[in-house]
């Protein structure tokens, strides 16, 4: 099991024009691989920022860090403006995920979600996931990754590490 770490970025963040040098100076100094790192934003902040996010996604793709649009389907985003950042995932909103099950529209925007996503060359991430139901609809329309409390509810940083890191490979379980 690949093991990456999502780290969700705030507006003041984003904002912050050293951003993308602050994130490479830390991975150097922490010894980080870049691909253990996914960056997630907002679709939000993404769409209304005031800075460039297409300069900011590049910096940080070229940096070799995953970029995600989190909480997707939530925002006012035009899907023409997804197109012309460098992304690697879109995650889909639990508010989507929640009423995937009954409610007929809410299954067929997650399907255009993740079926234009595929069409881009992005991954998709379905947040929220509680319900069997919900994960077999999402294996059903092939989403590439699913979150939620389905698989585990939040543990502390030590019961993490003793469950999933074997610290003689630095690799996941």
């Amino acid at each position: 099991m690949d093991l990456q770490v999502g780290i969700n970025i705030s507006p003041l963040q984003i904002e912050n024009s050293d951003f993308v040098n602050r994130i490479r100076q830390k991975i150097h100094d922490e010894d980080i691989k870049p691909e253990w790192i996914d960056i997630e934003i907002t679709e939000g902040v993404a769409m209304s920022s005031q800075v460039s996010m297409e300069e900011i996604f590049s910096g940080l793709a070229n940096i070799g860090i995953s970029i995600s649009i989190d909480d997707f389907g939530t925002g006012y985003s035009s899907l023409s403006y997804i197109k012309r950042f460098d992304i690697d995932r879109l995650k889909i909103a639990k508010e989507l995920i929640d009423n995937i099950a009954e409610d007929k529209n809410t299954l067929l925007i997650v399907k255009a979600i993740i079926m234009m996503a595929r069409g881009m060359g992005l991954k998709t991430i379905a947040e929220g996931v509680e319900e069997p139901n919900q994960l077999e609809i999402l294996k059903v329309l092939e989403c590439d990754e699913i979150q939620g409390y389905i698989f585990g509810r939040p543990v502390p940083p030590e019961i993490f590490e003793l469950e999933h890191i074997d610290k003689t490979t630095l690799s996941s379980k």
